[in-house]
């Protein structure tokens, strides 16, 4: 685990999401997260200097349509920054904490921090893999009628997978684990974890297009799971229009979920099992809702 100039813990992640959703709604985590606390997002094509963030690095190969940069001063570096990036249910982020020093204006980001890396076929394992980690077939598009996992579902693969490999888990929240992975440890990680993607194929789901109809239900089971938390008797806050829903994910590739929402305004609704399993968040089950 490292820690800031003030010994406060702060988990720095290493990982990749499991496909096009998951980038999205870790987009979405981050974006409103620092809008609340005064960061001014921004676009950009450059190589990252250390304080902006490079969003494109989370998923190699299906980037966002408009890729962007947040700009995050060092007060904000904190725990809840990193939560927004190694718990959302639907991100199916791998974390692991690393000793070392951590600097406070470096923001966590997710490996390859390079160029992404253009997708082959693999013949062994029968995947189309981006360096070393399985995306989509480029050709495949998405299917609601096939199979799938919801990203919990998979996480919870994952972690099984990595626990027979000898690694120590720990299950942080829905679909959220860390992994405490020395230095000398790293390079069996990254390989244990790769190797744990492609046994159970996870991150292989070509990721629905951003429609009108896909806005649609999406925005529909964000006010269900809202309707929701509120007959629990929570105080959870509103939702914007539908048309702010839409325009956020069809003009600028963000969602807008309640569950960020909330976690922005103070309340970490994972940490509650039962509330999750009474309401789950609607991106655990993204292109699936109705």
């Amino acid at each position: 685990m490292q820690r800031d100039a003030n010994s406060q813990p702060v988990v720095i992640c290493h990982g990749v999401s499991a496909s096009h959703r998951a980038e999205l709604a870790l987009l979405s985590e981050l974006w409103t997260y620092l809008q609340l606390h005064g960061a001014e997002p921004e676009e950009f094509d450059e190589r990252d200097d250390g304080r902006l963030h490079r969003m494109a690095d989370l998923q190699p190969v299906l980037a966002l349509q408009r890729v962007q940069r947040l700009w995050t001063e060092p007060e904000l570096m904190t725990q809840p920054v990193t939560r927004a990036l190694c718990l959302v249910a639907s991100l199916l982020v791998l974390a692991g904490c690393a000793p070392g020093e951590h600097h406070a204006s470096t923001t966590p980001t997710a490996p390859p921090t390079g160029p992404a890396v253009a997708p082959t076929f693999d013949e062994e394992s029968g995947l189309w893999l981006s360096d070393g980690w399985p995306v989509p077939d480029p050709h495949a598009t998405f299917d609601p009628d096939a199979p799938w996992m919801s990203a919990e579902d998979a996480s919870n693969i994952i972690v099984g997978c990595l626990r027979d490999k000898g690694w120590e888990v720990t299950v942080t929240g829905p679909g959220a684990f860390v992994i405490d992975t020395p230095d000398a440890q790293k390079d069996a990680y990254d390989y244990d974890v790769k190797r744990c993607y492609i046994d159970n194929k996870v991150g292989i789901d070509p990721p629905p297009p951003l429609t009108a109809e896909l806005a649609d239900s999406e925005y529909r089971a964000q006010v269900r799971t809202r309707d929701c938390l509120e007959s629990l008797g929570l105080d959870v806050p509103s939702l914007p229009s539908y048309q702010a829903f839409s325009d956020a994910l069809l003009v600028e590739s963000r969602i807008i979920g309640i569950y960020a929402l909330a976690e922005s305004s103070g309340s970490d609704l994972r940490t509650d099992p039962e509330i999750w399993a009474a309401c789950p968040d609607p991106l655990n089950t993204w292109g699936h809702n109705e």
